[in-house]
């Protein structure tokens, strides 16, 4: 950082960023000389952050992600359809993306290459659409395999996850709270994912989500989802979930409780 970075917070606190984040940008907010708040991050990277900046444990707070769930509604009028893209007779599973962000390019690859042919076992016609800028190589020749298409940048990923079977979060090498996962639930979409995927989400595995570690279980996982009805079950308790816990005014108030709190403190202050 610049020398004014370094000369206001303590060489510690960057080197805790660069633990808990080491490839990644994390928002982070300096509410004051007293507080900092880390958006878009799960608790236990809030803890780890705590644990290494310990002089500053009282002062670390986390603060969630959170979904524009009325932009992302099933029901909006404006969300288009994308007929080229979907066969109603195929079950089509979706993942969506920054497709250079390399534990995307890695969740992409064992689902296309490992998870897609044993779904394709029970649903021989399964699709796997990989949707998401800037795909990599190896991404893209992913896309010379039955069944996979790669449809690099899109305008709008809203139809691709409102026309899926289901979305898919197969990330094993994830940080920080999934965007992926809350818009797809928020589409009243089942999504199936990894641990890692789930992590600082308050989501009810079997009931809200589907969750599974291994090939063979996120291939029976999606396989599940086959059937209409148990798809459109998890997929509305998804959406109500996001309507209950993640949308931006809720997951923000810790942010703007602490923002009132450094104005009242600095009011308290002596001229």
């Amino acid at each position: 950082g610049s020398a004014e970075n370094r000369a206001r917070y303590p060489l510690e606190v960057f080197a805790a960023v660069r633990a808990v984040w080491p490839a990644e940008r994390p928002m982070s907010v300096r509410l004051s000389c007293h507080d900092w708040a880390e958006g878009g991050n799960t608790p236990a990277e809030a803890a780890l952050f705590a644990r290494l900046v310990p002089g500053a444990a009282g002062r670390i707070r986390g603060v969630s992600n959170g979904v524009d769930h009325r932009y992302f509604d099933p029901a909006a009028a404006d969300v288009p359809l994308v007929e080229c893209a979907f066969d109603p007779s195929s079950p089509t599973f979706v993942f969506t993306g920054t497709m250079d962000y390399p534990p995307n390019v890695d969740a992409v690859g064992w689902f296309a290459t490992e998870i897609l042919p044993l779904i394709r076992q029970t649903a021989p016609a399964a699709r796997f659409l990989i949707v998401g800028a800037n795909p990599t190589q190896a991404v893209l020749r992913l896309g010379q395999r039955d069944g996979v298409t790669v449809t690099g940048r899109v305008p709008d990923v809203r139809p691709y996850l409102a026309q899926a079977t289901a979305a898919v979060a197969p990330m094993r090498v994830a940080r920080g709270i999934q965007n992926k996962v809350l818009e797809a639930m928020a589409m009243a979409r089942p999504v199936v994912l990894t641990a890692g995927a789930l992590e600082g989400i308050e989501a009810t595995p079997g009931q809200e989500v589907l969750l599974a570690d291994t090939s063979a279980a996120f291939a029976a996982s999606c396989c599940r989802m086959l059937d209409p009805a148990a798809a459109a079950a998890i997929g509305a308790a998804a959406r109500a979930r996001v309507l209950r816990d993640y949308d931006w005014q809720a997951t923000l108030r810790p942010l703007d409780d602490v923002r009132r709190t450094n104005v009242a403190a600095r009011l308290t202050e002596p001229a």
